[in-house]
Formats: C-alpha cells, sequence, structure tokens
C-alpha cells in the first residue's frame, strides 16, 4: 500500500474528490459533493489584530482579506455586516495564505477575522466571534472519501484512524 499526502486549498481537493481522483480529503469547510463526510472537528474564528481595539475602531485600519472557501467567506460577509462593518471597511491587502495574514496582523498591519488553527503563537489580540443571534462563529474539518473508495479496506483503516485521532484529542481538550 502506497499513501499519498498533497496539501492545498480544500475547494480543489473537494473537485478531485467528487471526480475521485483522490479517494481521502480532510477538509476545511463544506464543499458540494462532500456526501460520505465525517466531520472532525470545529474550531472558532477570532477577530484579530495587534492590540485591543473595538468594532467602532476597525474601520480606521486596513481589513487584511484572505483567500478561503466560498462559506467561509459567506460566514465573514455574515458577521461584518451585522456588526455593521460590510460598508465601512477597506480592504487594501489581499492574500492568499492565512498564517501570513496571521503575521501581517501582528506586525500591526492592519485586522482580520482568521481561524483559530493559524493563531496558535499569536502575541497580537484576538477575540472569538459570534453572530447576532448568538451562534459562535465556527469553521468545520471534515474527513471524505469518494463512494467507490470507502468500500477500500485501507480507506476504511484510514479513516477510522483519523477519526478515532480527532475524537481522543477532543477528549484531552
Amino acid at each position: 500500500m502506497a499513501i499519498s499526502v498533497q496539501t492545498a486549498n480544500s475547494p480543489r481537493f473537494a473537485d478531485d474528490l467528487h471526480s475521485e481522483k483522490l479517494d481521502l480529503v480532510i477538509s476545511r469547510g463544506r464543499y458540494s459533493g462532500n456526501k460520505n463526510r465525517t466531520l472532525l472537528m470545529t474550531e472558532p474564528v477570532y477577530l484579530a489584530c495587534r492590540q485591543e481595539t473595538t468594532l467602532t475602531d476597525l474601520p480606521a485600519q486596513p481589513y487584511i482579506v484572505h483567500h478561503t472557501d466560498k462559506l467561509l467567506e459567506s460566514e465573514q460577509d455574515r458577521w461584518l455586516s451585522e456588526h455593521h462593518l460590510l460598508s465601512k471597511i477597506h480592504t487594501d491587502l489581499t492574500i492568499d495564505n492565512i498564517i501570513t495574514v496571521a503575521d501581517l496582523v501582528e506586525a500591526g498591519i492592519g485586522w482580520s477575522i482568521l481561524p483559530e488553527i493559524c493563531l496558535n503563537n499569536f502575541s497580537g489580540y484576538k477575540t472569538p466571534l459570534t453572530f447576532k443571534d448568538g451562534t459562535k462563529f465556527e469553521r468545520s474539518t471534515f474527513i471524505s472519501e469518494n463512494q467507490e473508495s470507502s468500500q477500500l479496506v485501507q480507506v476504511k483503516a484510514f479513516k477510522d484512524y483519523v477519526v478515532n485521532y480527532f475524537t481522543n484529542q477532543s477528549k484531552l481538550l
């Protein structure tokens, strides 16, 4: 058995899974075609900036946008709209890597909306976001398989291993 590991933005892998170029995918966000998916984890999404600030002060600072999946982008727009920021912010920077965005925010270049995974070593200010209705702003991570591959013993074994790993990690937290 050979295992090939690839990294890229989740939407591309969703397309490859759907066209059966890949047997199994771990992705963040929900994509069409992810019929055989299992939730591995959810993580909070944060407002991140160099130092503590208020929502009224945010429009004076550059908003750093990062390329992400359509669902997370839509949820970001929802949060910005609910907090009357969508029409007030100026987006001078659009970056394709969330780690780079976190580094720019930490350097004081601007602020952003970022998932927890890229803020582990972040020394700036961060606060978890909620929507107006009180629900937490979170991003989900799934493991998905194409229908044909789900019958393969090695695919099932690897999926079970990953699911068990994430289940045990969440018990430790």
